[in-house]
């Protein structure tokens, strides 16, 4: 049987007592004072700034620099990119030989000639004559070195002579520059005639000087000389050695090139040989490819001391000019 509570509680337990009435305010203890000192001391605390570290420098550091590079790179004119031409380079080489070609890049501005070029690329693109039997024209890529020349091997035996372009197309895409050589071919008994430019026209050595197209008249013996010789089967071939600027090059080899065009043409047709047609370049590059072909050959210099090196391997070497003989001359040389 349950225990039953008792309706009225013991007065004197301690739950049935009444609580003590809470203090007023006004007998609650009063705070305690912060004193003057203790004021002064808190405030110079807070004035107080805890100094710099490095890593805090470093990232207000980045923090201002990044947004001040991003808005240079953005809105900061730029200049414009290194305007430049492409020079293709005439070639010789032995029929049934595989074929390679040249090309440079230069500055149009002559002060920026000793800018380094190299990782631009060149596009060379075969331009036959007529139609090709069982292939497509070739198209090759290169890249510069730091001179800004690049080379290509074509891939297939040269019988013939045939035409190719060198193509530069600027990074930006918004123009490109092309230029024209030219590729002879020639039986390996051929009798090579090299001639120097500059023997040809009254302004010999000048030739060199100027980056304009020559403003220059083939001398009426040289001409006449160099007909016949065709005609005695000899292959011309026309130096442009010394031009060692390839704008020079390209100036002067269009100048021979349009002496030698139908209807007016005074000059055989034939290469002209820059420093970048033959491998090793300048006079050794010349008689590298001389000894590639059977037939005797014969160089024609403007100078006498242009022809020592010829002369020293034992090529016949004619000298045209102040010192050597005439055109005349040199003709009665090349019927013996």
């Amino acid at each position: 049987m349950l225990a039953k509570e008792p309706d009225n509680p013991d007065p004197k337990s301690p739950e049935s007592l009444p609580a003590a009435p809470a203090a007023p305010e006004s007998q609650k203890p009063a705070r305690k004072p912060i004193d003057e000192k203790t004021i002064a001391l808190l405030r110079q605390a807070a004035k107080r700034r805890r100094p710099w570290t490095r890593l805090t420098w470093l990232i207000v550091l980045l923090c201002c620099a990044i947004p001040l590079g991003l808005g240079a790179w953005v809105f900061w004119p730029r200049s414009p990119p290194l305007a430049l031409v492409v020079i293709a380079f005439d070639e010789v080489v032995v029929q049934g030989e595989t074929a390679s070609s040249r090309g440079q890049l230069v500055p149009v501005e002559a002060d920026r000639a000793g800018v380094r070029l190299e990782g631009y690329e060149l596009t060379f693109e075969e331009q036959p004559f007529g139609a090709l039997i069982g292939r497509q024209p070739v198209r090759r890529l290169a890249k510069t070195t730091a001179e800004g020349s690049a080379s290509v091997e074509w891939g297939f035996a040269a019988v013939g002579r045939f035409d190719f372009l060198v193509r530069y197309v600027r990074p930006d895409r918004e123009s490109e520059a092309v230029d024209r050589g030219r590729v002879f071919a020639w039986p390996k008994e051929t009798k090579l005639l090299l001639v120097d430019v500059a023997a040809l026209t009254e302004k010999g050595e000048k030739l060199w000087a100027d980056e304009r197209v020559p403003n220059a008249v083939v001398l009426p013996d040289a001409s006449t000389t160099l007909q016949t010789a065709q005609k005695a089967k000899w292959a011309v071939v026309y130096l442009a050695l010394p031009a060692t600027r390839g704008t020079i090059y390209r100036q002067v080899r269009n100048w021979t090139t349009r002496h030698t065009l139908p209807p007016n043409g005074v000059l055989p047709d034939g290469p002209a040989l820059g420093r970048l047609s033959v491998s090793g370049g300048g006079s050794d590059g010349i008689l590298a490819l001389l000894k590639r072909f059977d037939g005797p050959p014969v160089v024609i210099v403007g100078q006498a001391e242009a022809g020592e090196p010829y002369r020293a391997a034992g090529i016949r070497t004619l000298a045209i000019g102040p010192g050597g003989q005439d055109w005349k001359a040199a003709a009665q040389e090349l019927a013996k």
